[in-house]
């Protein structure tokens, strides 16, 4: 299988959109204070996971036109006027998934981790490896699965040696 970037995305949008309809249990900071969420909503922003929040109604909407579309073309206009009558909502939505991601990392670390990391993510360095992450996790990605493809090999000619050595062939 090969796991691009895209796919990736759209896995965790799916994941993030799961959270904020409830097809995930929720998550609920138990303990954070007021500061702490602030802080939990920065890093959301800081660390770049916002571009896995960002396209997910833009792309939910553009799945929903086209499915539309094909069988009742002549609906592409009302629901381009939907999709706009229903943006206050749906900006309501993202912006309670973005709680939820917040509500995650506050439930994780505590007020200080949270400093820490949201002023790694405000550095240099820390702007430098969210731009670069998108390039960085394809090339681990394709990485994986070369990998993969070479250990399922060499797994399958070390098991048979280990097998044969028994006195089983397979």
């Amino acid at each position: 299988m090969n796991f691009s970037s895209a796919w990736i995305r759209t896995i965790v949008s799916l994941a993030l959109l799961g959270l904020v309809f409830g097809w995930i249990g929720p998550c609920r900071a138990q303990d954070a204070n007021a500061n702490q969420l602030t802080l939990a909503r920065s890093l959301v922003g800081a660390s770049g996971m916002l571009r896995s929040i960002e396209p997910i109604v833009p792309n939910l909407q553009q799945e929903m036109s086209r499915a539309i579309t094909q069988t009742r073309p002549e609906l592409a206009k009302d629901l381009n006027a939907a999709f706009v009558q229903l943006k206050p909502e749906l900006d309501k939505k993202k912006e309670e998934l973005i709680a939820v991601v917040a509500a995650i990392f506050a439930k994780h670390m505590n007020e200080q981790e949270l400093k820490e990391s949201v002023a790694f993510f405000t550095s240099a360095a820390g702007q430098k490896y969210v731009a670069a992450q998108p390039a960085i996790l394809d090339e681990v990605v394709t990485a994986m699965e070369s990998f993969t493809r070479f250990l399922s090999g060499e797994l399958t000619t070390m098991v048979r040696g280990e097998l044969k050595k028994k006195g089983i062939d397979f």
